[in-house]
């Protein structure tokens, strides 16, 4: 990445705004001073968005799936917000995505499951939200319920 960075810099003229694609830094763990993003804003100056971001419950055979790949997703997606909280110039972070297709293909880090059910990380997202709420004195998104895995209205 940082050679490609450094390539662009030289044809673009003063960028004011970069964009990363993060699953690496939110399901792989690092510390946060060895992460792309990090290092991807020491590289260049303006605002990052994080442009595709979140927990991967199913890809390829590192990620596979079920209850395991469910939690997973979850611990990763509050590294997400970790990440995306580390820096003022990380301006906004875009989730990938919201339910999973009816029958998997390839790529699964989905909030709701292929059957209409919520996955933890929708809850995590619900409390991050009302995080932001509270601080702006908004109203807060309600709970699904108490039961986990409640199907969603879709």
């Amino acid at each position: 990445m940082l050679s490609w960075v450094a390539a662009f810099k030289r044809y673009a003229k003063r960028p004011k705004l970069w964009g990363l694609h993060s699953y690496q830094d939110s399901n792989h763990f690092r510390p946060l001073s060895q992460t792309y993003t990090r290092a991807l804003l020491r590289a260049v100056k303006g605002d990052l968005w994080l442009t595709e971001a979140g927990g991967i419950v199913r890809f390829g055979t590192r990620y596979r799936g079920g209850k395991a790949g469910e939690r997973h997703a979850a611990r990763a997606m509050k590294r997400t917000f970790k990440i995306a909280g580390s820096s003022r110039r990380i301006k906004r972070l875009y989730l990938y995505h919201w339910d999973a297709d009816p029958k998997f293909r390839s790529w699964d880090s989905a909030f709701v499951d292929n059957r209409g059910r919520a996955r933890p990380t929708l809850e995590i997202l619900r409390r991050q939200i009302n995080r932001q709420r509270r601080r702006a004195n908004e109203p807060t998104v309600p709970a699904l319920g108490k039961k986990r895995g409640k199907q969603l209205p879709l």
